[in-house]
């Protein structure tokens, strides 16, 4: 069970040791199903795909990848044969009820990453029928914040788990007396971070503002709907900012979700409005600017929309603008 900053590298935490146990093991794609990485959107599989691809080539290990909104079928047909497969629950599950020849019996790993985030999203009982269905492995746990949910989590999927907090020492040691039920949210150390008390009818002029002025700056703005990320994407549209605009939200379609994901992560400068789709795991490069026009539900939402900035060495900068009532 591990915890540590966002940008600190989790993603490589867990795929370094999960690749050497099935290589030391000679894992071949006759032998099926090695480990199984399972993460909550669509965009972080792929990201994940995307580094576990990248040094996995040279070896003999089959690595897959399945999500919504990818074929069934033609994934039906190529499952059997994957060693490692990234995916989110829901498609797991379907698979793991529907497909024939789908084996997990030399199921080695199974990795948990932004596994709070899975049960915020509603995939309790999907994760529960998961855990259900696959056979005794070595369960990591990942998150760059700890709370009672995840600790909720762990005690189903974990037995006496090795913790790990890479959090500031103090809280650490508060985290693992409390035998680990402390919450524990904290913010990349190069992030710096203001607020701006704003009435809510000048929120949009004050974004407008700031876009303008920071024209050749790389800024994430996050909104709480996808109806209002359509509207401000829409209507800043109009304006000749001198710097690309982009929209990401839920309602849009998974194909068009990650073409502008790319897109955005391939841009030096320019504008992403996005939901809380964007806040969980995805590794943007050289964001400048996180701008919550709406501020966050709670605390550990706020920690990971301000960590798509400021991370591993970098430096970032985050404001919230907040109304007078909040």
């Amino acid at each position: 069970m591990a915890a540590s900053r966002t940008g600190s590298g989790k993603t490589l935490a867990y795929l370094v040791p999960l690749v050497e146990k099935l290589y030391r093991s000679k894992f071949i794609p006759l032998d099926g199903l090695g480990a199984i990485v399972l993460v909550p959107v669509r965009e972080l599989a792929m990201q994940v795909f995307e580094v576990l691809n990248s040094f996995t080539k040279s070896m003999e290990l089959s690595v897959g990848m399945i999500i919504g909104g990818k074929d069934v079928q033609y994934e039906k047909q190529r499952i059997q044969n994957m060693n490692i497969l990234v995916c989110t629950p829901g498609r797991l599950l379907q698979h793991i009820e529907e497909t024939y020849g789908f084996e997990t019996a030399n199921l080695q790993m199974l990795v948990l990453d932004e596994a709070d985030e899975m049960l915020q999203l509603g995939f309790r009982e999907t994760l529960d029928a998961i855990l259900r269905g696959l056979p005794h492995r070595q369960t990591m746990l990942f998150s760059a914040t700890l709370n009672k949910t995840i600790h909720s989590l762990a005690s189903l999927s974990l037995n006496s788990p090795e913790r790990i907090f890479l959090h500031t020492a103090t809280k650490a040691e508060e985290a693992t007396a409390s035998a680990g039920i402390a919450n524990i949210y904290e913010t990349p150390l190069k992030l710096a971070q203001y607020y701006m008390i704003v009435e809510p009818s000048a929120k949009l002029n004050t974004l407008y503002s700031f876009i303008k002025e920071h024209p050749k700056k790389k800024i994430l703005v996050f909104l709480s709907t996808c109806k209002q990320v359509r509207f401000t994407y829409e209507a800043f549209k109009t304006f000749k900012f001198g710097c690309p605009l982009y929209e990401l939200q839920g309602r849009q379609k998974q194909t068009k979700r990650m073409a502008i994901f790319y897109t955005f992560c391939e841009k030096q400068y320019g504008v992403l409005f996005c939901t809380n789709i964007a806040s969980r795991g995805l590794d943007f490069p050289k964001i400048d600017w996180v701008i919550q026009v709406d501020i966050p539900e709670d605390v550990e939402t706020y920690v990971h929309r301000v960590g798509r900035t400021a991370r591993f060495r970098s430096e970032g900068r985050a404001l919230t603008l907040v109304t007078p009532s909040e």
